[in-house]
């Protein structure tokens, strides 16, 4: 998150980062939750596939135009 956004916002939980325009640093580390191998994989996949996309857009901007 932006060092203006309060960090009251974020669920105590949840892992923080604050960041300005020159670096960032870790507030508190996120817990551990083991996950169910397929949906693992699952949140991979998906991952993969979006950078993959977003790879192949900026290789061939005229690959993302709509027909």
């Amino acid at each position: 998150i932006s060092e203006h956004t309060p960090a009251d916002l974020m669920p105590p939980e949840a892992g923080l980062i604050v960041a300005d325009l020159y670096g960032a640093e870790v507030v508190r580390q996120a817990e551990l939750k083991r996950m169910a191998p397929a949906s693992r994989r699952a949140i991979l996949l998906r991952f993969a596939l979006a950078a993959a996309d977003r790879l192949h857009r900026l290789a061939d901007p005229a690959a993302s135009r709509e027909f």
